[in-house]
This record gives C-alpha cells, structure tokens and sequence, in this order.
C-alpha cells in the first residue's frame, strides 16, 4: 500500500496562483494610471485627485472604530 502525502491542494495553489497575478496586476496599475494621467496632459493635481478618489473605498469601510479585513493594508485595529 502507497502512502502518498500531498503536500498543497490544488484548489489551494489555484487560489494562490490567482492571487499573486491580481496583486501584481493591482500594483502595476497603481504605478501607471498616474504616469498615464501626466501623459494625456494632467497636472499633479489630477493625480492628487485621482489618488484621492481611488482610496475612497477603502476610507469609507475601514474606520477606527471597526476592525475591518476587506483590504490587507487596512490596519486600524483599536
């Protein structure tokens, strides 16, 4: 009889797999959008506002008040 060990299930290593290629994408998207602004003539300001209005999801679930878990770097744990 085989004992055969599997070490990582491959729903699991899906997941992981998905996961690493929407961070990626998260965070190429985050360096470009304010490179495209400057290039389709934006200001500094656009891209103030631009920044300003993209974390608003984030602002607006994660208070002091709450322990929230939507978003890894939202750390307001009181």
């Amino acid at each position: 009889m085989k004992s055969e060990k599997k070490m990582i299930n491959k729903d699991f290593m899906l997941y992981l797999i998905g996961r690493m290629v929407f961070d990626t994408g998260s965070t190429i998207q985050m360096m470009i959008m304010p490179l495209y602004i400057i290039d389709i003539g934006g200001t500094a300001a656009t891209i103030g506002i631009f920044s300003f209005l993209s974390s608003l999801p984030i602002l607006a679930f994660c208070s002091p008040t709450n322990n929230c878990n939507i978003h890894r770097d939202c750390d307001f744990a009181i």
